[in-house]
């Protein structure tokens, strides 16, 4: 580690607190230790914007599944209670499944707004305009490849979580039929793509303001 990296880890672990706390889980009838790892001031910035904290169970019954499921207990077969807080979505495994389907449809609305948008700044620029809600979303992912707007590999990634999107959305108990893992990663590649869309918007929006200013320069 160079001298740099030492005093930046220094400065943001200066706050940082850790405790393990042992107990005896009535369940499983053993001794289990729940770690408690606080930070403070992750970056090191003196804000604490980004303070949190992290928890984990060491016990001999714990059973590691697939991320992002929560470990569950060998005995129970269902969620450690330890890890997760009372009254916390994560403690349900259909909380959690309701919740990334959640994600996958409003990250779709959202690169629904910005996708539209950008259009209508790309139209907008050669002199035409579309009305709002006149742009389908069938058709939002096919104007956005043929403008060069996205690769091929995106448009098919937008169309097969549309089609998921909307299998949620006119079906509220569809997303029990699969897997929290499949959940996880359509919710995680939705936010990826709604993320990326978004930059593209703001990246026209940016080009188009300094062109704005170029021309009025000129023109003084």
């Amino acid at each position: 580690m160079n001298k740099d990296d030492k005093v930046a880890l220094e400065r943001a672990s200066k706050y940082d607190a850790h405790a393990n706390i042992r107990f005896r889980c009535l369940t499983g009838k053993t001794d289990a230790t729940l770690s408690a790892y606080i930070e403070p001031d992750p970056h090191g910035d003196e804000t604490g914007t980004h303070g949190h904290f992290h928890t984990t169970v060491t016990c001999p019954n714990t059973m590691i599944v697939d991320f992002p499921e929560p470990d569950r207990c060998q005995i129970t077969n269902e969620s450690c209670p330890f890890t997760i807080a009372l009254g916390s979505r994560e403690r349900n495994p259909e909380s959690r499944k309701l919740g990334y389907a959640h994600d996958v449809i409003q990250n779709m609305a959202f690169i629904e707004l910005y996708g539209s948008q950008l259009v209508n700044e790309l139209l907008k620029s050669k002199g035409l305009k579309i009305k709002q809600g006149d742009l389908r979303r069938s058709e939002l992912a096919r104007t956005m490849v043929i403008s060069n707007l996205i690769d091929k590999e995106t448009y098919k990634k937008l169309n097969s979580l549309r089609g998921i999107r909307n299998k949620f959305a006119h079906d509220p108990k569809i997303h029990l039929k699969h897997t929290e893992k499949e959940l996880f990663e359509w919710s995680m590649e939705s936010r990826k793509l709604s993320d990326a869309v978004r930059k593209l918007l703001e990246k026209y929006e940016e080009k188009e303001k300094r062109e704005e200013t170029l021309r009025s320069n000129i023109g003084r």
